[in-house]
């Protein structure tokens, strides 16, 4: 497989993955949750440099102040 492919292949996943969750409202991050959303993914993020700490450190606030676990 070219690296064309691979490019392309990893585009529509992320497309797919960003339709398929919900925005979060920061650093492009979209999540995901259980049914009955005792527990969360991130399924796709896009971020700037030096954003990953911050970002982190908000997902896991919510997910305490929420009360569900965040993969």
């Amino acid at each position: 497989m070219s690296e064309t492919q691979n490019a392309e292949i990893l585009a529509e996943l992320d497309a797919a993955r960003r339709v398929a969750g919900v925005a979060a409202g920061h650093g492009e991050v979209v999540r995901e949750f259980t049914a009955d959303g005792s527990e969360c993914r991130i399924v796709y993020s896009r971020l700037a440099e030096g954003e990953a700490e911050e970002v982190i450190r908000t997902e896991q606030a919510l997910a305490r102040e929420g009360g569900y676990t965040l993969e």
